[in-house]
């Protein structure tokens, strides 16, 4: 199989000979959360300052499934269909550019999501943030949703200040609009399991038999519950949402260990004498390096939210 250098320089051969001499094609570096840089195709109509731009790593993976020159077509084919559906994208994005020169006709789409500070000290020099715990809140317009998924755009230093905005403005903004735009989800992972197996509860229950009520009773075994956004999608920020970490504290009846499983959840495990804090940060560092991809990583900290005093606070 080809090395992903030279994928990337046969994607872009292919892409140069079906689109013409009208397009510029190149790879762009761009930098994601947690510092990965990702390799995107990026194609320009000449006359345009922008393009399309699709990320190289699942077209590798997709070609990678039977590595030969059919399949090398197939992905150029799929390329197409992606620059397509982008560009459609592109020009509804296109419609909101005298809308963005007036923050008050963008304020109610304003919303926040949380990254680890240490691990994005470049992308953070270029965005209004605020900090929280090791984490920093940050913002985005939410511009459109549909089946593909949300169409969103970073607000930036320049946008903060065209709009002789602060950041506390566009936190106090977002503080009402994410929740609006981004329902918080509070269930337990037998919930979550139950919905993958795509049965109920009750059946799972019973599908697993004794094991699973041992599991859920166990004393040695911590309960966990997931809190997210019913979209998935940046839902760790929902432990911002105004009296959202006391609903499920006075739920669960008991203050919680909060484990920032990612960038989309957090698992909630109820305070109990038996529940190791340690434990809990060895379980989380262990989620992170075996089971989240790199650029999901949220925190290695665990956080524990007093209800009585409504405070959350690194462990």
């Amino acid at each position: 199989m080809m090395s992903f250098e030279a994928f990337a320089n046969e994607v872009v051969n292919r892409m140069k000979t079906r689109l013409g001499d009208n397009y510029n094609v190149s790879i762009h570096r761009t930098l994601k959360n947690n510092s990965i840089v990702q390799p995107q195709l990026v194609i320009q109509e000449k006359g345009r300052k922008s393009g399309p731009a699709i990320y190289l790593k699942g077209q590798y993976q997709l070609y990678g499934q039977n590595p030969c020159s059919e399949q090398m077509d197939r992905v150029i084919d799929n390329i197409g269909h992606l620059l397509g559906e982008q560009k459609a994208t592109l020009d509804e994005l296109s419609q909101w550019g005298n809308l963005l020169s007036d923050y008050q006709n963008v304020k109610e789409r304003v919303l926040f999501r949380l990254v680890n500070t240490e691990d994005n000290q470049e992308m953070l020099k270029e965005v209004p943030h605020i900090p929280y715990l090791d984490l920093s809140v940050v913002f985005y317009l939410y511009l459109s949703q549909s089946e593909e998924g949300i169409m969103s755009a970073v607000i930036t230093n320049q946008h903060m200040e065209f709009w002789d905005v602060t950041a506390e403005d566009l936190y106090e903004a977002a503080k009402i609009n994410t929740p609006e735009k981004m329902p918080a989800r509070f269930c337990s992972m037998l919930d979550i399991l139950a919905e993958t197996a795509g049965i109920s509860k009750e059946a799972l229950s019973s599908e697993w038999g004794e094991d699973m009520f041992q599991i859920e009773e166990d004393d040695d075994i911590p309960q966990l519950y997931v809190l997210s956004n019913q979209g998935g999608v940046n839902g760790a920020a929902s432990i911002l949402y105004p009296g959202m970490l006391k609903i499920c504290a006075e739920t669960l009846k008991k203050d919680l260990y909060i484990l920032p499983s990612n960038v989309h959840e957090v698992l909630l495990v109820p305070h109990e004498e038996k529940v190791d804090a340690e434990e809990l940060a060895e379980m989380i560092q262990h989620i992170n390096r075996e089971s989240v991809p790199r650029e999901d990583w949220l925190s290695d900290h665990v956080y524990f939210y007093n209800c009585e005093d409504d405070k959350l606070a690194a462990v």
